[in-house]
């Protein structure tokens, strides 16, 4: 029997598996490391850190995420925020935040030279609207809908803390045809789509693609 919960501190290591394995996009680049020059085990240390942290409102904390346990493991992650509610801060500004104050001066000194490469990517969060981030499902147990399940959690206690809200969104890289498959199903659909033209894109990103779906609730 799987329980779904609100993730604590001891589901940081699991927590920063989902963050990379999503970022991955099922490939070998992580962007986390490629953009900051820095190695997987250093990204995984600089995760702790912005984790232990705990600043709500942002896809980098603990309390964003609801996790699938079984048998006393943790088995499925999905990260999930009502952007920017009630006037707070935008999760870009936090997220920036908690980088810039874990990272070395040369991984800062990393990413300014190699921005260039990636800006205009992302789509702006919009204001009040539940935001669906890395989403993972550790191997053995996937087929067992949990990251729909997952999804679902957020989404009911999204309309409990604010009944108003309209819509949900997740942005998901052109590559990843599972996840758009799977996030149609629930009903999300393609809105829109960035591309990035420049040819050094692929050495940093899995893709030089990213699509915003959307599901109105």
């Amino acid at each position: 029997m799987y329980k779904i919960r609100k993730a604590t501190e001891t589901d940081i290591p699991f927590l920063i598996e989902t963050i990379i394995q999503a970022e991955k996009s099922g490939t070998d680049k992580l962007g986390l490391a490629t953009l900051f020059d820095l190695s997987e085990d250093e990204v995984r240390s600089n995760l702790t850190a912005i984790l232990e942290e705990e600043m709500e409102g942002c896809e980098f904390s603990v309390t964003s995420f609801l996790v699938a346990e079984y048998e006393g493991e943790t088995v499925a992650a999905v990260g999930g925020w009502i952007e920017a509610f009630e006037g707070a801060t935008a999760s870009a500004t936090l997220r920036a935040n908690l980088i810039l104050f874990t990272i070395s001066t040369a991984a800062r000194e990393a990413i300014q030279r190699n921005k260039k490469y990636v800006e205009n990517l992302n789509f702006d969060r919009e204001p009040d609207t539940l935001q669906i981030e890395y989403v993972y499902v550790a191997s053995a147990h996937r087929g067992q809908q949990l990251a729909g399940q997952l999804i679902a959690a957020h989404i009911k206690h999204a309309r409990q803390i604010f009944p108003s809200i309209k819509k949900a969104q997740v942005q998901i890289f052109g590559n990843n045809e599972k996840a758009e498959k799977a996030y149609q199903k629930i009903g999300f659909v393609t809105q829109k789509t960035n591309t990035l033209t420049h040819a050094d894109t692929l050495n940093f990103l899995p893709h030089h693609e990213k699509k915003l779906m959307e599901l109105h609730l």
